[in-house]
């Protein structure tokens, strides 16, 4: 059974028990709903009802677990991979799962519907190690996106600008500089064109920001398959896939200095974005 005080604005109960509990699929909670297993302030719902600051919710759902991958590690640092549909931290997140057999400290994060290697730090001292040499690119993450449509450019360097809006939990591109927005950078290179209208890119970013690949692929025609967010929903509804089409599938080290070590290595997966 899973249990929680809902301590924030309105929202879905559906929802709520998604974000509480990532590994939970939506079908299983409305099926929750339909047995009347799940109860709210003690009495037992079966409408997707709203919920409000302060609500005690109880059901009878039993989160799966979750298929995280140690790839590497050594005495500073490691490499795991986070499946899809669970944050990097929080409760019940990759790293509170980690947090049960390992000391880690993440270095960077991901979406919550974006899979991939995740960095992690063994101590505060290679954690500064690793965030400055991010910040110098000498760690370089690299992604695979099946995005609509065929690029005109086989590989291209964009360049835009990004306005988060906390309200919609969402961000906005623009081609020119606007109040409150940042500059951003997101190269990409065509892997392979695909019969259905598709496309396999592999995308680079520069200091990326909040669901930078994801808003900067749509913005210039080229949504991520999959996307409930920045797809068009005419596109969603053409390939009907419940899980964004991107994966975080590669660390390229040119490092130095207390990470000299790593100097040259590659860690990389090979996600199926086919199906």
């Amino acid at each position: 059974m899973i249990e929680f005080t809902h301590g924030s604005s309105e929202v879905r109960l559906s929802k709520a028990i998604v974000a509480k509990y990532p590994t939970v699929t939506y079908s299983t909670v409305l099926k929750a709903l339909r047995n009347k297993d799940v109860i709210v302030n003690g009495t037992r719902v079966k409408e997707d009802i709203k919920l409000h600051n302060g609500d005690v919710v109880k059901a009878y759902i039993q989160p799966h677990s979750v298929e995280c991958e140690l790839l590497y590690q050594d005495d500073n640092l490691a490499v795991v991979y986070k499946p899809k549909g669970i944050a990097v931290t929080g409760d019940n997140s990759l790293t509170s799962i980690l947090s049960k057999e390992h000391n880690l400290i993440p270095c960077h994060r991901l979406d919550t519907n974006t899979d991939g290697l995740i960095l992690y730090a063994k101590s505060d001292e290679y954690f500064h190690h690793i965030k400055d040499a991010m910040h110098y690119n000498q760690i370089n993450k690299y992604y695979l996106a099946r995005v609509w449509g065929i690029p005109a450019n086989t590989r291209q360097v964009l360049k835009a600008y990004l306005t988060k809006n906390s309200n919609t939990s969402s961000v906005r591109i623009s081609d020119v500089s606007t109040r409150g927005s940042v500059p951003i950078t997101t190269t990409y290179d065509t892997v392979e064109v695909l019969d259905d209208g598709t496309s396999i890119l592999e995308v680079s970013l520069i200091a990326g920001k909040t669901h930078q690949i994801r808003a900067h692929l749509a913005h210039i025609g080229h949504p991520i398959i999959g996307d409930s967010k920045y797809c068009p929903r005419e596109i969603r509804q053409k390939f009907r896939y419940n899980r964004q089409l991107l994966t975080a599938y590669k660390l390229v080290f040119d490092t130095s200095g207390a990470l000299e070590y790593m100097k040259g290595k590659v860690i990389s997966i090979s996600p199926n974005l086919y199906k």
